[in-house]
């Protein structure tokens, strides 16, 4: 991308690019979540929380808050020179941020309701919104996966008769942990 320099100041932002917090006047969102006293926020953690919420601009003050923004003024907010950017804690780092697009609608279907032990049983899944989504399936009897296609073919064995419960739940990828 090229950049424009203009009094100093230069324009056309790129992730990592520091602006004063003068220009961070467009970061009016804060997605909360951690403890500023005790966390050290990276640009990762930053871009999912704030894409969580549909901003899609991302910044970070002083490695401690993250702040997201919506107005796209905030690309041509003027950028601290580079050298500054690492030694100056009241400048903010800018990043975009991941949008990120819910999963719902998520089944799975095994082959058969009835197998026999040691016998593939097949799962099938499925979803009605969300694109790069992480699955993670629980077979029920203390094995699991985790995959990242929903085409991918799950075979599993089941050795001991008995009836299994399996879970899948899914996330879009890079979207934060739920606990």
């Amino acid at each position: 991308m090229k950049k424009l320099l203009l009094d100093n100041c230069i324009f056309a932002i790129d992730d990592g690019d520091c602006v004063s917090l003068n220009g961070a006047e467009y970061f009016h969102y804060s997605p909360g979540g951690y403890d500023p006293d005790t966390h050290v926020m990276s640009d990762v953690e930053c871009r999912a929380k704030c894409g969580s919420f549909f901003l899609p601009y991302a910044g970070i003050l002083r490695q401690k808050l993250c702040l997201c923004a919506k107005d796209d003024k905030v690309e041509k907010v003027p950028i601290a020179p580079i050298e500054e950017c690492g030694t100056n804690p009241d400048l903010l780092v800018f990043y975009r941020s991941n949008i990120i697009i819910s999963v719902t609608g998520l089944s799975v279907k095994p082959s058969d309701d009835v197998v026999q032990t040691g016998t593939d049983v097949v799962f099938s899944m499925s979803h009605d919104t969300g694109d790069d989504v992480e699955f993670t399936i629980d077979y029920g009897d203390g094995s699991s996966g985790t995959f990242n296609d929903v085409h991918d073919v799950l075979a599993h064995k089941y050795y001991v008769p008995g009836k299994y419960w399996v879970q899948v739940s899914a996330k879009p990828v890079g979207a934060p942990e739920v606990s």
